[in-house]
């Protein structure tokens, strides 16, 4: 779905139409991920030793744990887009479907879909197979997404105790580069999760279209970033991230779009990051952040600033030097944007939780009024239609089959 940031008619991406197209696509899709993960989930469970040539029933297992992380984060997704995942006391979330249904689907409250997502998870964790493997789900996939499943949920300890234990447990490492990780594709060991694409997808998905255009207002913020007024055709006056993502001059030869998305030159291209390393590094210090008092000695401060200054030091960034917890948050933030510009970052979800939190007001930021509402994407009309079950989320116009 859209970034805003990344818009230059914003007010054209926060009044989605009940008629938008690309959220029927969005819906369709991730549920089509949930249906394929149930029958292969139930199909499997009735497999047994033998059956199948060289088919064990461990290996049987590790699919199985697979396949419900796939469903978890398809559920996730979709809770972000269509759900108020915000809220944990509301009954707006969103169909959960954990076998094969006999009769369409209501929607489920917030909660609901959090536990649903969490027992896949931990039952993920316990069955996918072990070790690093960045194009498949494994045990560790599942860990690094519970840390960001429970972020959204503000249990911030647990999010800081998984992404502290994948930091530190070695399996995944920084890129001593920022640029290295793009450059690396695939290869880099910084990914933990990224998605296999070949040559066609990879140049011709619609969503590359216009990467290689920013607002005004991001530029604005990346400028805010460091002293000096930005350069656009050198990059000086910029945060890097930001620079080595948008500022041809300071691009690899290579880059088709963006810095970020470069021409493939070999059998292992690069992809969408749904999850790196240094998202989890934002992750504990948002958490740990959340987690402090105002006293910029609190350990939990301390920590949670150390991650944010640790990925500045690869970019010879000034470090950050907040006096508050207000501040704090703000720098975690927007340093989370700049690293994960045009990736899998969510800074939009991101300012839309921190709205929801009091630490922001998303109007004030983007000039002009957004209700609290429309932060939310209304379901498609084709989708109601299909399933009378269906509740249309607060404050979109509903034809037949919205309740």
């Amino acid at each position: 779905y859209f970034d805003p940031l990344q818009q230059e008619s914003p007010q054209m991406k926060v009044m989605i139409s009940v008629e938008d197209q690309n959220t029927e696509g969005i819906y369709a899709n991730w549920y089509n991920v949930i249906t394929n993960a149930n029958y292969l989930i139930k199909n499997l469970k009735d497999v047994q030793e033998g059956q199948i040539k060289d088919f064990t029933l461990v290996r049987r297992d590790e699919i199985i744990g697979e396949a419900k992380i796939a469903r978890a984060m398809a559920h996730f997704e979709l809770l972000k887009v269509f759900g108020y995942h915000y809220d944990l006391n509301s009954e707006y979330g969103i169909p959960v479907i954990t076998e094969i249904p006999n009769e369409a689907p209501e929607r489920s409250t917030v909660q609901g879909v959090y536990n649903a997502i969490m027992d896949d998870l931990n039952e993920g964790i316990n069955e996918a197979p072990g070790g690093v493997n960045r194009q498949f789900f494994t045990s560790l996939t599942a860990k690094a997404i519970k840390a960001k499943v429970a972020l959204y949920m503000k249990d911030y300890t647990t999010a800081a105790t998984l992404s502290n234990e994948i930091i530190n447990d070695g399996d995944f490492k920084l890129e001593n580069a920022f640029t290295d990780v793009f450059i690396n594709g695939l290869r880099s060991e910084e990914i933990i999760f990224t998605p296999y694409a070949d040559m066609g997808v990879e140049m011709w998905q619609h969503a590359n279209i216009g990467t290689s255009q920013v607002t005004g207002m991001l530029t604005a913020i990346a400028d805010n970033q460091v002293d000096g007024d930005g350069d656009m055709t050198t990059g000086a006056g910029y945060d890097l991230r930001f620079a080595n993502t948008h500022i041809w001059a300071l691009m690899p030869i290579n880059a088709l779009y963006n810095g970020k998305w470069l021409f493939p030159t070999g059998v292992e291209l690069n992809s969408y990051n749904y999850m790196r390393l240094a998202e989890l590094y934002f992750i504990q210090a948002e958490a740990d952040a959340r987690l402090a008092s105002d006293d910029v000695n609190d350990l939990k401060f301390i920590s949670a600033l150390s991650r944010v200054n640790q990925l500045r030091d690869r970019l010879s960034m000034d470090h950050a030097t907040p006096t508050s917890k207000a501040e704090l948050l703000q720098i975690i933030r927007i340093d989370k944007m700049m690293e994960l510009l045009l990736e899998w970052g969510e800074p939009w979800n991101d300012m839309v939780r921190y709205h929801f939190n009091g630490d922001i007001n998303i109007s004030t930021i983007r000039g002009f009024e957004i209700n609290d509402w429309q932060l939310t994407y209304p379901i498609n009309l084709n989708t109601l239609n299909a399933n009378t079950n269906l509740v249309q989320n607060p404050g979109y116009i509903g034809t037949e089959g919205a309740k």
